[in-house]
C-alpha cells in the first residue's frame, strides 16, 4: 500500500510499505508498554494556530510532529522509545509546546484537523514519516529530524543541540512553562497600576534571572508578563517576576509614576 500523498516514513517508501508484521507488532508493543508504565503522559496540542500562540507567549520552542500514528512503524518507535518517556517529558513541559499532526490510515480525523495536517505537510514539504520540525516562538524553522536511535536522553541532547544555540544567538527570553504560568501570584497577575501601551519608551537592556539579556523598549504590561518590543519591531513576553532586580525596580519606578496622584492646580 503506497504512503499516504505519496509520503513515506522517512526511510524511504519501500521500506517503510514492506516492514514485516512482526517489526510493526513489536513496535507496537513497546508503544503498549510505555504507555501503561504508569507515568504522566505530556500534553499534546493538535491545533496549530492555538499552539503557536502558546509557543510565542511562553517563549517556548515548537517541536511539530508529522506522524502516522496507526501505521508507521518509525513513528510508533519514536512514540514509544522518546516520547513516551520521563526524561523526554520532563524537558518537554519546561522548554517545548508540542504538536502532534497525524495521518492516520485506521481512524478518521475531523475534517478541520484533516485539511489543517494536508496544508501544514505542504507548507513545509513534508515528504516522510516521522518528520520532526522545531519552530522558534516566533515561527521561524530552526530545524528539521526525525527518528533518532539512542532513547530519550539522547534525543533530548538532539534536540539541545538546535535549540540552545538558536536561544542564545538570537537573544530568545527563557522559556515559560504552563505551570510557572499558574504559580504567579493573583497580586502580580492582576496589579492594580498595570502599565499602559507606549510605543515611545527607551530602548534597554532588559536581562532574566537566568542571565539571558535583550534590547528592547517596554510596550505595554499585560497581567504577569512584560510586552518588549524589540529594535526590528517584533515583540516578546516576558513573565515579570523572571526579570532581573534592575529591571524589577525600572518597571516598579513606572508604576510608581502612574499611581502618584496629579498635582492640584492652583488658584487663580
Amino acid at each position: 500500500m503506497p504512503c499516504l500523498f505519496s509520503l513515506d516514513c522517512g526511510w524511504g517508501e519501500a521500506y517503510c510499505g514492506s516492514m514485516k508484521p512482526i517489526s510493526i507488532l513489536f513496535a507496537v508493543l513497546l508503544l503498549l508498554s510505555a504507555s501503561g508504565s504508569g507515568a504522566a503522559s505530556l500534553k499534546w496540542e493538535t491545533d496549530f494556530k492555538e499552539a503557536a500562540e502558546s509557543a510565542k507567549k511562553s517563549n517556548r520552542y515548537m517541536l511539530v510532529d508529522f506522524t502516522g500514528s496507526d501505521w508507521c512503524g518509525w513513528c510508533i518507535k519514536l512514540d514509544a522509545e522518546v516520547f513516551s518517556k520521563k526524561e523526554f517529558r520532563e524537558y518537554a513541559e519546561k522548554n517545548l509546546v508540542c504538536v502532534s499532526l497525524d495521518f492516520p490510515r485506521k481512524k478518521a480525523l475531523k475534517q478541520s484537523l484533516k485539511e489543517q495536517n494536508e496544508q501544514l505537510a505542504a507548507k513545509y514539504a513534508v515528504r516522510g514519516f516521522p518528520t520532526v520540525l522545531i519552530l522558534s516562538p516566533s515561527g521561524d524553522t530552526v530545524a528539521r529530524t526525525g527518528y533518532q536511535d539512542g532513547g530519550a536522553e539522547k534525543y533530548v541532547e538532539h534536540l539541545k543541540s538546535f535549540i540552545d544555540p538558536h536561544r542564545t544567538e538570537n537573544k530568545v527570553p527563557e522559556p515559560v512553562s504552563e505551570t510557572q504560568s499558574r504559580s504567579v501570584k493573583p497580586s502580580v497577575r492582576a496589579a492594580a497600576n498595570a502599565i499602559p501601551r507606549d510605543e515611545n519608551r527607551e530602548m534597554r537592556t532588559w536581562t532574566s534571572k537566568a542571565g539571558v539579556s535583550i534590547e528592547a523598549s517596554l510596550l505595554e504590561e499585560k497581567g504577569p508578563y512584560l510586552v518588549l518590543k524589540k529594535g526590528d519591531g517584533s515583540q516578546v513576553q516576558i513573565l515579570t517576576a523572571q526579570v532581573s532586580v534592575q529591571d524589577g525596580e525600572y518597571v516598579s519606578s513606572l508604576r510608581a509614576a502612574l499611581a502618584a496622584p496629579a498635582p492640584a492646580a492652583e488658584a487663580p
